[in-house]
């Protein structure tokens, strides 16, 4: 049970978690079994609870789920979950509404914030979707706390740089994950955006842009990435026309067990 919980303190800085409102309180019920914990961690329901049966109960009514809301950021957990929903059982005029009412009751949650962008993000209408996701710069720009401003401001760019992908606008994209990087304090928790925007410069040829970016992968992680020798390969033979570096690094990548975590063709 404890390992449900810090997983759900973790999983947003926000406190609006289920879990975390849970917690809040003097004791867990007696009756709020680990499965029911977990599942609200993952649906991130607001739940005034006393009872494990109250919890099962709620959970199923959106009516009553609502009237124990007594705050609209609590009304807006409800509205997003109902959004989600609506999206998975391909209703979406529902989706798009509640994600709308989530915003307008919690206008400066990125949770609210990130439902409506996905929903656009999910009928293809990117630019609503980075117009969207890009709210959140104006209100990261109130948090004072510097690791939460980050946090949000790092969602966001990798969302918006998603949806660049989507809608094949590399070059662009490439900007929002150099952004998302310019905000890690730790170097090793920024693989993924590094695989991503070295991936994005060796599908542009971008060869001059796309070396430091393999020598960093290889400075942290060095001899495990096949892929940032495969990288730096394309590099001297594409860029330098050195023919011997080249084939010193595509050798190395062959060398390395980790192939199956590869994006370069």
């Amino acid at each position: 049970l404890s390992i449900h919980l810090k997983t759900a303190k973790e999983r947003d800085y926000d406190g609006k978690t289920a879990i975390d409102l849970i917690v809040e309180s003097v004791e867990v019920p007696r009756n709020v079994t680990e499965e029911i914990l977990y599942n609200l961690m993952i649906d991130s329901l607001f739940l005034n609870v006393k009872t494990g049966e109250e919890i099962n109960e709620v959970k199923r009514d959106f009516d009553t789920l609502l009237q124990a809301a007594d705050t609209n950021e609590r009304k807006a957990n409800v509205y997003r979950m109902y959004s989600m929903i609506d999206e998975e059982n391909k209703k979406p005029r529902g989706a798009l509404s509640n994600a709308k009412k989530a915003k307008a009751l919690d206008p400066n949650s990125w949770l609210s914030i990130k439902r409506l962008g996905d929903y656009y993000f999910s009928r293809n209408e990117f630019d609503k979707a980075i117009a969207t996701y890009l709210e959140t710069e104006s209100v990261a720009a109130g948090i004072k706390n510097d690791e939460l401003r980050r946090h949000y401001l790092r969602r966001c760019y990798t969302c918006v740089a998603f949806s660049y992908i989507n809608a094949d606008k590399g070059k662009k994209a490439a900007k929002y994950f150099e952004k998302v990087l310019m905000l890690y304090t730790d170097e090793k928790e920024s693989y993924l955006v590094l695989k991503y925007l070295q991936q994005l410069y060796f599908d542009q040829r971008q060869w001059v842009l796309l070396k430091p970016v393999a020598e960093k992968i290889n400075a942290l992680f060095p001899n495990h990435y096949a892929h940032a020798y495969m990288a730096l390969g394309s590099y001297y033979y594409e860029e330098e026309k050195d023919i011997e570096n080249a084939l010193n690094f595509y050798k190395k990548a062959a060398q390395v067990n980790c192939m199956s975590d590869t994006f370069i063709g």
